[in-house]
């Protein structure tokens, strides 16, 4: 082993161990917040909770996630497996609608629920559009546009993949490749919408943070660039197509040349997916640069977990935040976790 190798290898040993002392922090804050019927905190105010069976089950707590799974089939899902209106349609009826039911998907999957997976994913061909492949932002009964978002198409790929709707992920693969080729302005900004006239670039100023990522500023939607690359990853991981590996790298670049103001945890928190599209790359292919960014974001991740396990959204939109708004976050956080994790455990320097 050379002495390259050999740091390598203590970084990746050092950051796994951190992360998991992070994890089950995490963990037993999602835990202590599920009632004995698996509600979850905050139920009523909105949902926040899609996460928390996801997060639990790749967290080994089978049987938490379950009860909040159950909790959520029962009290937030119709007999079609949408979402019901009220709190369980908040805040996903303009704007990125599909996306709980995606995470939701992914959960059942994993805990083997493939009724309920299948019946949600079924549901969730009304929120793809058939010919681009792209997620609608908006709910079917309030579709007023056909603008398709990043963040959105992503998930949905990743769970077409762990579901076996391949026609899915491919049609997701297609609209972000696409999306990706139609950008005017890279490395600096990064447009994240289109619709049935191509790319959106103009918007105004009170819409910009959903459709544009200028990686030169701070408090920007940096999720995007972290979930369209894991997905990318993980479509790679199936077909070997190279495109998926050029684009999803390249989407993991944008943020590793942005400005250092992304990673400014006591206002904004929107670059924790960026280690997740960095672990996927990772198990994609051995890659230093990427290590190291996980090495960065281990850090981000620990200094901006607080005290009792649980994470906070970002700053400036969450001045105040209330247990729902910790649920999805601390949820999400565990999910970033587990996959670096994964991607750790596996990696290897030669």
């Amino acid at each position: 082993m050379t002495i390259i190798d050999a740091r390598l290898e203590s970084t990746r040993a050092t950051i796994a161990d951190d992360l998991m002392h992070a994890r089950d922090a995490g963990v037993k804050w999602l835990v202590a917040h599920v009632s004995d019927i698996g509600e979850p905190l905050d139920a009523d105010a909105y949902n926040a909770y899609y996460r928390v069976p996801w997060a639990l089950a790749t967290a080994g707590q089978p049987y938490a996630a379950s009860s909040v799974l159950s909790w959520v089939e029962k009290h937030a899902l119709d007999e079609s497996g949408d979402l019901l209106p009220g709190a369980a349609q908040r805040p996903f009826i303009t704007n990125d609608a599909s996306y709980p039911l995606t995470v939701l998907a992914l959960a059942a999957w994993h805990l083997e629920r493939y009724d309920l997976a299948n019946k949600i994913m079924d549901k969730l061909r009304d929120y793809q559009n058939p010919i681009t492949g792209g997620a609608y932002h908006e709910r079917v009964e309030l579709r007023s546009t056909d603008r398709q978002g990043l963040m959105s198409t992503a998930q949905l790929g990743m769970t077409g993949l762990a579901t076996g709707r391949r026609e899915v992920a491919e049609g997701a693969f297609r609209w972000m490749v696409d999306l990706y080729k139609a950008q005017p302005e890279l490395p600096h900004r990064l447009y994240t919408c289109s619709n049935s006239s191509g790319l959106i670039t103009e918007f105004g100023d009170d819409v910009a943070f959903g459709h544009v990522v200028d990686v030169q500023l701070p408090r920007q939607a940096y999720f995007n660039l972290g979930i369209g690359a894991a997905f990318l990853g993980r479509y790679y991981l199936l077909t070997a197509d190279p495109e998926a590996k050029r684009v999803g790298r390249e989407l993991i670049r944008l943020s590793e040349k942005g400005t250092d103001r992304q990673f400014d945890y006591a206002d904004t928190v929107h670059v924790g997916k960026v280690a997740w599209g960095a672990a996927v790359m990772l198990q994609v292919e051995p890659d230093e640069q990427l290590l190291m960014l996980l090495e960065r974001m281990t850090k981000w991740i620990l200094d901006c977990q607080l005290a009792d396990g649980r994470w906070n959204p970002s700053a400036f939109l969450y001045p105040a935040p209330i247990g729902a708004d910790a649920l999805w976050k601390t949820g999400e956080h565990v999910v970033i976790i587990n996959m670096i994790l994964c991607a750790l455990g596996g990696y290897r320097s030669g």
